[in-house]
């Protein structure tokens, strides 16, 4: 069986400049995505970090979540209001969604003996990508607000705040008729529920992400055992 070739995703840049996506380096960020590779998750995503992670410092889940959180709103310009807030939105929600699920979860980690704790299982969310640059085919490639790969298709999710241009409409159109998942979230809403409303609009396997992981990772595998803090969980 011949491999499919990587998908070529760029992100985090309004307007990608699509005739240079061969050169090395790339002009901005661009993810060769294998797809092969079921589900990209917060755990597996090719992270780039301009410098290590203080793991010693960042004892906490919680903590942890948030340096995630920043690094994914780097992508975002600081005029991205609604993406911004929808990747705070999406944090919250995978926290909320791993309490709410505890007992399920529980079930799951009970097989490893007590090794690891429902809230492990954050990690095994959806990585997002801001202003994501999505392969139609040949060299068509469509803007999204944010993207995610998952369980082998691609999702965009839009967000639609107030009078917005009719080339949208007709990109997301396009989005659909290639075969993307396309959600839209309405700025109003998001501002006003937050987490509840990605929710509620969120397609559900990214919002029970959780099910059908038996063993949780970490992004933070970096280095051996004794370069993290005694105590701290992953």
């Amino acid at each position: 069986m011949t491999a499919r070739p990587p998908l070529r995703i760029p992100f985090g840049a309004e307007a990608w400049p699509l005739a240079r996506l061969d050169e090395q380096p790339p002009p901005a960020p661009l993810l060769a995505l294998d797809p092969a590779v079921a589900s990209l998750r917060l755990d597996n995503f090719p992270y780039d970090f301009p410098e290590p992670p203080d793991l010693h410092g960042m004892r906490t889940r919680a903590v942890r979540l948030e340096f995630l959180l920043r690094h994914f709103q780097s992508f975002c310009g600081i005029w991205d209001k609604l993406r911004l807030l929808f990747l705070e939105a999406y944090f919250r929600m995978i926290a909320e969604e791993v309490t709410r699920a505890a007992e399920s979860i529980r079930a799951i980690a009970g097989e490893h003996a007590g090794l690891f704790a429902p809230e492990d299982w954050c990690y095994a969310a959806a990585a997002p990508l801001p202003i994501a640059h999505l392969p139609l085919g040949g060299e068509e490639h469509v803007r999204t607000d944010i993207a995610f790969w998952f369980e082998g298709r691609l999702h965009a999710v839009e967000l639609i705040g107030g009078a917005e241009p009719a080339l949208r409409a007709e990109a997301r159109e396009r989005l659909r008729s290639a075969g993307i998942e396309v959600t839209e979230i309405a700025g109003a809403a998001l501002r006003r529920s937050g987490a509840a409303a990605l929710r509620e609009s969120l397609p559900a396997p990214l919002v029970a992400f959780w099910r059908g992981v038996t063993l949780p990772a970490s992004p933070f595998r970096l280095g051996s055992l004794r370069e993290i803090a005694p105590g701290a969980r992953y």
